[in-house]
Parts: structure tokens; sequence; C-alpha cells
């Protein structure tokens, strides 16, 4: 089952995209099965793309990445992961709407939870930053909008908001934890006091140029200025909003986001394009302006989610059993796992780096160098 499925997006190759068929997400939530074509109107390149080459310890015996066994085999699709703040737990949501927390000592199922009331996959899990009082807290966001807090070792919901006629694709939560940003289908993105719970933000236009055109797949907050937010999807724009402002604050266009393919550090932006080409891309965060371009040399496939791991480092994931640690600077491949599923979700906590897969698969990378 393909991602794009999920996300209710299957353009007709025809010579001018049409509106998204959101039957597909029906077909989806029914377990079925639908063809995926590659997004047409690709940007043109501006920049030269560097190609990347395996790392010289990527089959070596001091490799420092090591796979640690499989954390689980679901049979469903991963549709989201997320590490708690102190490192001991992966929290995993999938297609049948529960979410499931591993200890990363044992890499033994340790809480599970349902939000499956209304049959609807859990689309994110996020593990909120933990506060002196509060720790343990995660949210999770659905298809059918539904957005809940929950106590991860009570498996207790804490807090339910409804988001109606909405699909939740992205939630994030700022470094302080104090604010929660949500976005999804209905073209709106949402601001959260963590304190209150109180919808404090809600972003949404028909203008194209203060807006967003099409569903938002990725949003993500600045870890080092908790007001500065940043959004893509489908539209191809990638736009950064000030809470203290009312409208969008930078836009540039581009890259085409299926997924959370949307990440930033310092003053630099990398964003996964569910396309064949200009996978990945760098930008700086100050002007907008494209700084790089990198193609994943898998041939057919399409990126759905990349996260930095340090300033050099991300890892990314996606079709064709992409699932890769790559030294941006360098253009090396440092670790590539194996196998043909595709890959959904990443995530990184210091030394450890969770891949999932949507055949189920939770795959943790432990690096020891």
């Amino acid at each position: 089952m393909d991602f794009l499925q999920w996300s209710g997006k299957t353009p007709q190759p025809q010579e001018e995209e049409e509106a998204p068929d959101d039957g597909y997400l029906d077909q989806l939530l029914q377990g079925g099965t639908a063809p995926v074509h590659t997004p047409l109107g690709t940007p043109k390149r501006t920049k030269k793309t560097s190609p990347l080459t395996p790392h010289s310890l990527l089959h070596s015996k001091t490799d420092p990445y090591h796979t640690r066994p499989l954390l689980a085999a679901l049979g469903i699709g991963v549709f989201s992961l997320s590490f708690s703040g102190d490192g001991q737990c992966l929290a995993a949501s999938g297609q049948d709407g529960e979410v499931r927390a591993y200890g990363m000592k044992s890499g033994a199922l340790a809480y599970r939870f349902s939000t499956n009331l209304f049959q609807s996959p859990a689309t994110v899990v996020r593990y909120r930053p933990d506060q002196r009082d509060r720790r343990n807290v995660a949210v999770v966001a659905t298809a059918s909008g539904h957005l809940q807090h929950w106590h991860v070792p009570t498996q207790r919901c804490l807090t339910k908001t409804v988001e109606q006629d909405n699909v939740i694709y992205a939630a994030d939560f700022n470094a302080e934890g104090t604010t929660l940003a949500t976005a999804g289908s209905d073209l709106a993105v949402r601001v959260y006091d963590e304190h209150k719970h109180t919808l404090t933000h809600t972003y949404k236009t028909n203008d194209a140029w203060e807006g967003h055109s099409a569903r938002i797949c990725a949003v993500k907050w600045h870890p080092k200025d908790p007001n500065v937010l940043l959004t893509g999807g489908w539209d191809r724009t990638i736009r950064m909003w000030d809470v203290r402002q009312p409208n969008t604050v930078r836009q540039w266009f581009g890259p085409y986001l299926c997924g959370q393919g949307l990440d930033v550090m310092g003053n630099t932006v990398v964003t996964g394009s569910c396309r064949l080409t200009q996978h990945l891309q760098f930008w700086e965060l100050g002007s907008g302006t494209e700084t790089k371009s990198v193609d994943v040399p898998v041939a057919g496939c399409e990126v759905w989610a990349c996260q930095f791991i340090d300033l050099d480092t991300i890892s990314v994931v996606g079709s064709k059993g992409v699932a890769l640690l790559i030294n941006h600077t360098t253009d090396t491949i440092l670790k590539a796992l194996p196998g043909q599923s595709s890959y959904y979700a990443c995530a990184t906590h210091s030394k450890h780096h969770a891949f999932g897969a949507a055949d189920g698969n939770i795959a943790v990378l432990q690096q020891t160098g």
C-alpha cells in the first residue's frame, strides 16, 4: 500500500493536473489499493544536482551504524514515529488507528492504545517535549480529524479535540512543548496553546498568495525560535509563519511534499519531494534560496520523509525500499537499510534512528561510533 494512496493523491496522466481524487483516501480506509502516478509539473532544475556515493565504511567491519532487531512486524503501514523525550520509548502510529510504544532497551511492546473509534488511521503521533510536571505525553492525530493527548505509561486519554471535515496529515510541537501546530486536507494551519488546550491561530485564506492552495502534508517548528513555523504540501510551496504575524511571512516554490518531508536546523531547510528527480533540496531559511539539490540513487523512488540528525546528516525514507542516512555535505550514503518495502516515517533521538515501513516493520539503527 503506497503513501500516496493514504494521502489521497493520484494525479491523472493528462497534460494538466486535475483536482485530487479524494476517493483514494476512502479506498485506503477500506483496505483497497490504487495505482500511483508521478506528479506532473515538476519544477525545472535551477541548481546542479549532486550525486550520492556510498561511504567507504558502508559495508566494512568498522561501519559505525548497526541495525538492531526489528521492533515489530505489524502487517499494517506505519505512518508516523516519535521518540519520547528521554529516548526510552519509540511510539508508532498506523493504518489500524492504534499507537504502539516500544521500549528501546528491550525492543518489546511496552504500551498500546487505540484511537480507532471511527475506523480511521492514526496519521500522526508526536511526543510532547517533556516539561517538569508533564512528561510522557503524546498527541495523536487521525484521518477523521480527531486530535487526542495521551499519557502513554497509563494509556489514558487526557484531551480530545475534533477538527471538523479535516484529515490531519501533520502535527508538530515547538521545542518548548508549549505550542502545537496541525495541518491537513482543509488547507488550514492551526496553532494550539498546550497549557490551556485552546486554539489560538487558524491560518486559512482563499488567496493563494497568503495561504496554501492544496493539502498540507508537513509542518515543522523552528527548533530555536518558538514563534516560527514551516509548512508544505501538494501546492509545491513552502510557507513560513510567525505566530506574532497574521499572514505568511515568507514563501518559496518547488518541493512537492506528500509526507513529513520537511525539517529545519539553524538557517538550513531540507525538503523531500515525492517525485522522480530533485528528491532532496536544501534552502536558506532567511531568503528561501535553494542552495543544493540531491537525487537518491534508486531508480523510480520517491521521497516521503526526511529529518536532520545534525547539520551534516539527514535520514531519508521513501518508496523502493529507501531508508538512508546521508551526509549531505560530502554527498555520501552513510547507511542503507536492506529491503524492498516502502518506508513512510523516520525519527531520531541521539544515536538511535528509526524507520517505519509499509509492511509494518520498524527498524532501528544504533550509532556506535
